[in-house]
Formats: structure tokens, sequence, C-alpha cells
């Protein structure tokens, strides 16, 4: 059918063979430059601005609306009494405090001043609760007025006049030093200065009375301590000496014990025995094996030139029995002395035999008495050992309690020493300085930093809205979302009085290219229309379709200003037709009236001139859509339709038709098997990447000829168009003051 309908609106010469866009590369670079973050922030700039500006407004507002806090510091010194005395890490005293005396000494020092108890005694010495800032919380808050809570009591108050007092002070050691700094923040500043010069009185009060009693106190506890490990250093000793009239043992030294040194002596011996009866075992080994051919045998002294005699005579003997009968005197002199030779080598070689065996034998028996009198002396070193143990746990516990005690001992002199006289530890390095500036706020400080912070915070939420922002808003975009390649980007300019604003205004609306060619709108169009006329091999499209996936996007503002193009290219003749039968708008620019049009001829009450009207532009021709029919999709895919265009093709160069949106009406969709080219509109920053991808689907699935898309309402210096974008500026630049054109 799609063929059918081929030949019947498309001539055969006014067909064209393919689209050239379709083999354009939409696989543009999709990875992430340094311009592109760039572009993100002066897209939003506004809201960084606004942003960053709205938090310094805040910051500021705070700053002269909130009370001045003041705070003086002052720094004491904190010593030991007896620094050099004190139990280091090594010390054995140090186990029973749970570690370093010093660690613990300060840490105390510390807390005591954060103490509710000094607290408490600086409110009443200074009268704070007279103060406005601590009588506001003898009133009752807003949630206890809401809940109709009872009246605090006394000791209410006071706890929380406590626990607002020591919110207010601050204590910090300085580090590696004896010195602590003491402040407080109070929005009085004389007061400020009292307090902490109070605190450190009270202190050094405190601290004293309390010192004056732990004397006391450690005296009573050392001298208790001292006649306990006495107690324990008299039993160990005695035990130890007990212990070692029981069991021998009387040198310190292992070593150098009798038993010791004897099983030492006879592990040496039996070492010994074991190597000369293995290596005698070997010899007997050999001889048992191989017998008179052992090497032991073979290469004996005595052996060797008996061996080699015997070898002779038998020779001798058997040469005379090649030439002797037997019986003859000379032969049985030979034989006689080979007889003898045999016997003296076998006498030998038992001889040696039962030489090597008894070696082997008597070693054996040697070790043995050596093996039993090792395993003998084994235990008795054994036993030794045993006792050496428990004697050297005795003799380190006698150590370890004779050590606590002279420690002890030190202590309880050094106690009894410091209880005679209990000076102050606490020094004053610097007083209390009144303070001249606030510590709260600080205002040149605050409004910067709120500045930095809002740039960042607004640089932030300008990137979480462009994460969340899913319209297209460059021409590359487009072309990678949609798959449709750019044919132009249209600018949105307000005009000065020579050019009028691209808006609706009452019915009519303007011609931006009638008003004025010269302006970078019309330059768009122009270059639109280059596009178009090139997409295409042999002959420009004639029919062409400008639809848009959405409503509001521009399609009738690019369909008539497009129509207008085509006239200027060598004067031809287009006419323009309003296939938008649900909410048209293509007579309202060209102050036309509504009907008679398409769907009057579509429906058989007009004729084709009457709804074909001339304009006032040269060359352009318009046809309204009529009125609106019940069934706009069953009239654009009717016959007659087709017997338009056909008409058209033959009357006019080009035929320009605006339709419906794409999504969610079949009118565009049904006008695509007519035409030659379908042109894309998408609106800048409105048109979401889903719509986007869904029209192309759609455009694909009805094998639509898309020769491109159009980036619609571009703002210059609002968004990013690429090389477009870099264009429209630089046409801004450079030629807007002759065409007299600002921004919207």
């Amino acid at each position: 059918m799609r063929e059918e309908v081929d030949l019947i609106v498309r001539p055969p010469s006014q067909v064209p063979d393919s689209v050239s866009m379709a083999s354009y590369d939409y696989n543009t670079e999709s990875e992430t430059h340094l311009r592109d973050y760039w572009r993100v922030i002066v897209n939003r700039r506004w809201l960084v601005l606004g942003f960053c500006l709205g938090l310094v407004a805040v910051v500021t507002f705070l700053c002269f609306w909130m009370h001045p806090i003041y705070m003086s510091t002052t720094m004491p010194q904190i010593i030991q009494d007896n620094p050099g005395g004190t139990l280091g890490s090594n010390n054995p005293l140090s186990s029973l405090f749970g570690g370093t005396y010093d660690d613990n000494f300060y840490n105390t020092q510390f807390a005591v001043l954060q103490s509710r108890t000094l607290a408490l005694r600086v409110i009443k010495d200074l009268n704070l609760d007279k103060l406005p800032e601590f009588k506001e919380l003898r009133e009752p808050g807003i949630l206890d007025r809401v809940l109709f809570s009872p009246p605090k009591s006394p000791g209410q108050i006071e706890s929380n006049m406590v626990d607002y007092f020591l919110d207010k002070l601050k204590v910090a050691p300085v580090k590696n030093s004896y010195l602590v700094n003491i402040s407080y923040k109070c929005r009085d500043k004389e007061m400020s200065q009292k307090v902490v010069e109070t605190v450190v009185n009270e202190f050094i009060k405190l601290n004293m009375d309390s010192r004056s009693q732990s004397f006391v106190t450690i005296k009573k506890w050392l001298e208790n301590e001292l006649q306990n490990l006495a107690q324990r250093v008299d039993y160990s000793t005695k035990k130890l000496v007990k212990f070692g009239k029981e069991k021998d043992i009387y040198l310190p030294d292992d070593n150098a014990n009798p038993a010791v040194a004897k099983y030492l002596a006879l592990s040496d011996l039996l070492t010994k025995a074991q190597a000369d009866t293995l290596n005698k075992k070997a010899l007997a080994d050999q001889i048992q094996a191989k017998g008179v051919d052992a090497p032991v045998i073979v290469n004996n002294a005595l052996i060797v030139p008996l061996r080699q005699a015997l070898i002779t005579q038998e020779a001798t003997v058997q040469s005379l029995l090649k030439v002797f009968r037997e019986g003859h005197p000379q032969l049985q002199t030979e034989q006689a002395k080979l007889k003898e030779i045999r016997g003296r080598l076998k006498a030998e070689v038992d001889r040696i035999s039962t030489s090597v065996k008894s070696d082997y034998q008597a070693a054996v028996r040697s070790e043995n008495f050596l093996a039993d009198a090792f395993a003998s002396q084994q235990k008795v070193v054994g036993s030794f050992m045993d006792n050496s143990i428990q004697y050297k746990m005795i003799k380190r516990d006698v150590d370890t309690f004779d050590s606590l005690y002279q420690g002890l001992l030190s202590r309880m002199k050094d106690a009894s020493v410091a209880a005679t006289m209990v000076p102050s530890n606490v020094t004053i390095i610097d007083h209390g300085n009144l303070p001249f500036k606030p510590w709260i706020p600080r205002k040149g400080l605050f409004i910067a930093l709120s500045a930095v912070l809002g740039l960042i915070g607004g640089v932030g939420l300008a990137f979480v809205t462009e994460y969340f922002d899913n319209s297209i808003k460059t021409s590359e975009e487009m072309e990678r979302v949609c798959r449709w390649a750019t044919l132009g980007v249209v600018p949105l300019f307000t005009s000065s009085a020579k050019q009028p604003e691209l808006a609706a205004q009452g019915d009519q609306k303007p011609l931006a290219l009638m008003s004025d060619s010269m302006t970078m709108f019309a330059e768009a169009i122009h270059q639109m229309r280059t596009s178009i006329m090139l997409s295409t091999s042999g002959h420009p499209p004639k029919v062409l379709i400008v639809c848009s996936p959405n409503p509001g996007e521009g399609k009738s503002t690019i369909s008539v200003h497009l129509a207008m193009s085509l006239t200027k290219r060598n004067e031809k003749k287009v006419v323009i037709i309003d296939a938008d039968m649900r909410k048209p708008t293509i007579h309202r620019y060209f102050n036309e009236v509504r009907d008679p049009g398409l769907s009057t001829y579509l429906s058989g009450n007009a004729s084709e001139e009457e709804i074909i009207k001339f304009t006032d532009i040269p060359n352009l021709w318009v046809i309204s859509a009529g009125a609106t029919p019940p069934n706009p999709p069953d009239l654009l895919g009717s016959s007659e339709m087709q017997a338009l265009i056909k008409s058209l093709r033959a009357q006019f160069d080009h035929v320009v038709i605006d339709t419906p949106p794409l999504l969610g009406f079949a009118d565009a969709r049904i006008l695509t098997a007519i035409s030659d080219g379908v042109i894309m509109t998408v609106r800048h920053n409105s048109t979401a990447r889903e719509a986007g991808k869904l029209a192309n689907q759609v455009l694909r699935q009805d094998n639509a000829r898309v020769i491109g898309g159009v980036l619609n309402y571009f703002r210059v210096g609002r968004g990013s168009g690429g090389y477009y974008y870099g264009y429209l500026k630089y046409y801004k630049k450079n030629y807007g003051k002759y065409y007299n054109v600002k921004d919207s």
C-alpha cells in the first residue's frame, strides 16, 4: 500500500532518491569535558547567584540581628608538687594507679575545672543568676507553655544554670606544656573577664582544700600498705631459705651445679660411643654381606701379599700340570706350597672377621652402659630443674615485694613532708583580658564564608538541577538522543521597533522575516532552508512536513518562516498547508480567515481554487485548516488528500505542511506517507529526551523520511547549542549592532 501511495503522490521525477542526512554520524562524542561543566554553570548562573546572594543575605541579617558574644581567656599553669618523685611507666608502683601518675593528675585537674561544684561556686560568688541570659532560664519555654507544664523547681533552675554556665565555659590544655586556656563566652564583656578570673581563684581554693585532705588520706593508706608489704617480704624470704635447704639449691646458676655438669659429660660420652658403635657395625655388616670380598679384608696389609702369592703359586701349578703328570715330585712340591698359602690366607681372613665382630660387640656393651648412666643422670637433672623453677618463683616474689616496699617507703616519706605544708600548684600566667571585639559574630569573616559557601552550594544546586532536568538543551544532545541531524538552531530574540517579537499578540502573529530579513532569526531560517535543499541527491524535496513531538514547540512558526524563506530562493512558488485541524494557527500569521480551508475541501464542500489563498508575501500561498472536523485522521488519509497533494506538486515548487504534534495524534503519521521529508521541531530547554526518543521510534516504524531536526526558541546566552551556539554568539557580537539585536 505504501508503494502505491508513493506512486500516486510522488511522481518519479520528483521523489528524492535518498535523504543524505540518513548517513549522518549520530554517534556524537559522549565524553564529558570541562567546557560542559562550565556551560552548566553559565546556563544556571542566575540559580547560582541567587543561592549565593540569598545565603549572604541571611548570614548578614543574622550577623546584625543576633546579640554579640564576647569571650575572655586566662592561662594558668598547673604543676605537680614533686615532679621528680612521680611514678613513671617503668616504676612498679604505676600498676597500682592504672597508668602514669602524670596523666592521671592532669586529667583530674581538667575535670575539676569543668565540674558542677566549681561552676556553682562561681555562679554564687558573682551572682550570675541576676544576668538577663540567666534570668531567661527561670521562665518557662515555649514547649512548657504548650504542654502546661508546672513551674520549675529551685533545684531544676539551679541545674539549668550550671548546665548553661558549663556550656559557655571552655577548658583547653596547651599541648606539650603545663598550661591550660580557660575561656568564657558572655554577652557582657566585663562579666566574661570576671568569670575567668573567678574560675581560677575558686579552682585554687578548691584544689588546696582537697590536696590537704588527700595528703592525710594518702599517708594513712601508705602506712597500712607498708605493714602488709613488710609481712609479705618476711614470709617470702623465710620460705626461700627453707626451700633451698630442703632441695640442696645454693647456686643461682643451673650450669654450675654438679648434677648438671655430670649430665653434660655423660651426654658427650654417649654421643661418641654411639658414633663408634655405628662405625664398627658397618664393618661387621660388610663382612656379613660380602665375606672375603669385604673391603676391610681385601684392603688388609697381610691379606694383600698372601692373595698375590696365592695367585702366583696357582699359575706355577697350572704350568707344571701342562708339562708333568700327577705324582711328579716337582709338581707335588708346588701343590704342597699352594695348599699352605691357602691355609694361611683362610686363617688370616677368619682372624680379621673375628676381630671385627668382637670390636662391635664391645662397642655395643659400652654404649649400653653409657646409655643407662645417662638415663639415670637425666632423672636427677629433671628433678633439679623442677626444684630450680620453684626456687626462682619464690625468689621473684621476694624481689617484687621488696621493690614495692622500697617504693611505698619513699612515697611515705614524701607524703609525710607534704602533709606539713600545702602550697598552691596553680600560677596565673596570663590574666583574663577585656575583649574589645565580639567573638561572635565576626561579620566580615562570616559574610565572606557565606559567599564562598553560597557559590559552592549554588554550583552544586545547579548541577543537581541539571541532572534532574531531562529536557534537550543542545543540538548535539538532539542528535544523540533523537538521532536527527541538526538542520539549524533558531534563536528567540526580543525586538526593538524594527524587530517584532516572535510571540502571539492577539489573533495575529507577526512575521519576523517579512518585517526585517537582516536578523539572526532570519539567518537561522535561511541556514535551515539551505540544509533542507542540500539534504537529498537529485532534486530538493518538494513536499515537506513540519512536526514536533509535543504541542507548543514552535512548529507553526518554523513552517511559516521556512515557507517564506523558500520563496526567496530563485522566486520559487510555495504553498503552506495548515493540516493541524485541531488547533490551527497558520491563518493568524497572514490575517486570513480559517474557513473555507483544508477540511472544507476534503469533505467536498469547497473547490481547490477556493481554499488556495494568495498572501501579501510574493510567491507564497496558504491553505488554512478550515472548520474542525470530528475525524481529522480520516480526512487526511483520504484519496482527496492524495489528489490535492498531487495537484499541488504540479502547481508549486514546494509544499510545506504544518501538522499536529506527533505524539498522541495520528495525523502527522498519516501525512508522512505522502511527503518527501519530515522536519522535526524541538523546543530548547523544554522538549523531554523521552519525547524525542519516542518520536524517533514512531517515525522509524512508519519508515518516514526524516530530514533532520531544528532546535527552536534557542536563547542566546542562556543555553548551549554546540557549534550553532558559537555561531549565534559570533553573529550577535559582530553584526548585532547593525541590526539592533539584543537578548531576550
